[in-house]
C-alpha cells in the first residue's frame, strides 16, 4: 500500500547517491547523500525538503553528508566531509564545527565518516584520522593511532561505532580490524589475534552479548562469555548475498539487517540463521541492490 507514496519520494528526490537514513523519531527521515544535501522527509505530512551549502553561514556546511543523530537534547547533529553541523528544529538553521589550526577544542579532522552517541549523551564523532568525542557543555576529547603509543587506535579510518551493555566501546577500522576501549585502555581484535574473518570493517553494532562485525569478507559474531569470547563467520555458504557487507541494522524485534553490495538478507539473532531477501528488491522491480543504508 505504500509503493505508490516510495514512487513519489523517488520521484521528488531524483537519483542520488544515498549514503545513510536516519529515523529522528518525531516524524522524520533524514536522508544523507553525497553530492545532493540533505532531504527531510515529513512523514506525518508526506513532505520533502532538500538542505544544500549555499552562502548563508546558517547552511549545512557540505553537500556530501554521511550520518545524522539527535543528541540527549534532541537538536540534530551532522556528518560531512567539512566537519560537523548542528541543526536547530524550529529556525531550521545549522551552525557548523570543523577542525581548525592551532586551536585545542576542535574536530580532531573534518572527513566525517559515523556518528554514536552513548547512554551517557556523549557524542563520538568517527572521522578519517581518528575520533573525536564531543559534549555540546564540554570540549573535544581525541583518539587516534599511534605507533609510539601500545594504547592508541590500531587504525585511524573509523566506519562503525558501537557500545555494549559493559560500557564497552566497539570501532571498526577500515583495514586495521577492530578497536575496544574500555575506559582509556585499548585492546585490538583483528585476524592474526581472533577468528574474525577480515580486517576491514564497514560497519558495527551489538545486541545483549553479541556483537556482529560487518566486514569486506563477511560478517563475523562474537558472543561475549565474561572477558572472554567466540566469534562465528557467515559468508554466501550460509545464505549471505554477498560478502562485501555495507550496513548492519538491529530492530526492535532483535533481528539483524545485513546490507550488502549485492542485496539484503535477515539474521535472526536467536538461531542464527540467515534469511536472503533479495527476492523482494527484484519483485519491486529495484535494479541497484548495493543496500548502503537500513
Amino acid at each position: 500500500k505504500n509503493l505508490n507514496l516510495i514512487k513519489s519520494y523517488e520521484d521528488t528526490i531524483g537519483e542520488v547517491e544515498v549514503y545513510n537514513i536516519y529515523d529522528d523519531l518525531k516524524g522524520n527521515l533524514w536522508v544523507c547523500t553525497l553530492g545532493n544535501g540533505l532531504f527531510r522527509i515529513n512523514l506525518n505530512d508526506k513532505t520533502i525538503k532538500n538542505y544544500k551549502n549555499s552562502t548563508s553561514e546558517f547552511s549545512i556546511s557540505s553537500d556530501n553528508i554521511r550520518d545524522a543523530i539527535n543528541d540527549s537534547n534532541g537538536k540534530l547533529w551532522i556528518a560531512t566531509d567539512k566537519g560537523i553541523c548542528a541543526f536547530d528544529y524550529e529556525t531550521e538553521k545549522f551552525k557548523s564545527y570543523s577542525k581548525k589550526a592551532y586551536e585545542r577544542n576542535t574536530l580532531i579532522d573534518n572527513s566525517v565518516i559515523c556518528l554514536f552517541k552513548d547512554k551517557s549523551g556523549l557524542i563520538w564523532i568517527g572521522t578519517s584520522k581518528g575520533i573525536s568525542t564531543f559534549n555540546p557543555n564540554t570540549n573535544f576529547l581525541h583518539f587516534k593511532s599511534d605507533p609510539y603509543d601500545y594504547n592508541s587506535l590500531s587504525g585511524d579510518s573509523i566506519y562503525g561505532i558501537h557500545k555494549d551493555d559493559d560500557n564497552l566501546l566497539w570501532m571498526g577500522t577500515s583495514e586495521q580490524g577492530v578497536n575496544i576501549m574500555d575506559g582509556q585502555k585499548v585492546k585490538y581484535l583483528n585476524t592474526e589475534n581472533s577468528n574474525l574473518i577480515s580486517n576491514k570493517i564497514h560497519d558495527i553494532t551489538g545486541y545483549k552479548d553479541k556483537v556482529f562485525i560487518g566486514t569486506n569478507n563477511g560478517l563475523s559474531i562474537l558472543v561475549k562469555n565474561g572477558e572472554n569470547y567466540n566469534i562465528t563467520n557467515y559468508t554466501t555458504k550460509e545464505g549471505l548475498p554477498s560478502n562485501k557487507i555495507r550496513s548492519l541494522f538491529i530492530d526492535s524485534k532483535g533481528y539483524l539487517w545485513i546490507g550488502t553490495n549485492k542485496g539484503l538478507a535477515i539474521l535472526d539473532t536467536n538461531n542464527n540463521k540467515i534469511i536472503d531477501i533479495t527476492y523482494i528488491l527484484d519483485e519491486m522491480g529495484v535494479s541497484d541492490k548495493f543496500i548502503r543504508a537500513v
